[in-house]
């Protein structure tokens, strides 16, 4: 009973996007949307390309005949003469309903094909391998020019205040002399 309102609400805006996308009985819908213009469209690559195939009542009997025995189905199975309560009634289908009920084993096949061999055996270990040698080869390379860039400036750094001001405008002639040349 939780979910009726949920289902209502859903449904009604179902329909109404139906009758939005595919307005029937009005010219158009407030001049902007003509009457029957999806139908046409996919009718425009279909037989002919010109118009839409013409209704078949027989279709429409057999769809409607066949959701409405699922339907009833549903309700016998679940709903009528009492609630559904206790174990699954399907499951004395046998191995009929182990297939059906294992989606015809599309999760196994895809967790162990797709999953399992293609991303995990081909793409992470190619993104495992990048990462190990690549990317932490770079996170090396960065942290030993540091340290012996480091070591460097610190022979720089003698304690003699005298040598900082001359190591400033060497650089600044440096620059200067880049600047000039790449001129």
């Amino acid at each position: 009973m939780v979910m009726v309102i949920p289902m209502g609400i859903l449904g009604f805006s179902a329909v109404v996007a139906g009758w939005l996308a595919n307005p029937i009985g009005v010219p158009s819908i407030f001049g902007l949307i003509p009457s029957h213009w999806l139908t046409e469209y996919f009718a425009s690559g279909l037989h002919d390309g010109h118009h839409a195939p013409p209704f078949n009542i027989g279709i429409a009997v057999i769809s409607n005949v066949v959701a409405a025995a699922g339907i009833g189905l549903a309700a016998l199975t679940y709903a009528w003469p009492r609630p559904f309560t206790g174990a699954d009634p399907l499951s004395k289908g046998g191995p009929l309903h182990t297939l059906l009920a294992q989606r015809y084993y599309m999760d196994d096949l895809y967790e162990g094909l797709i999953v399992g061999r293609v991303f995990y055996r081909t793409i992470a270990a190619i993104t495992d391998w990048f990462d190990r040698n690549i990317v932490d080869g770079m996170v090396g390379l960065v942290g030993w020019i540091s340290r012996n860039i480091g070591s460097l400036i610190a022979l720089a750094q003698n304690g003699q205040v005298q040598t900082y001001p001359l190591v400033a405008a060497a650089g600044g002639v440096v620059i200067i002399i880049l600047f000039l040349a790449l001129r």
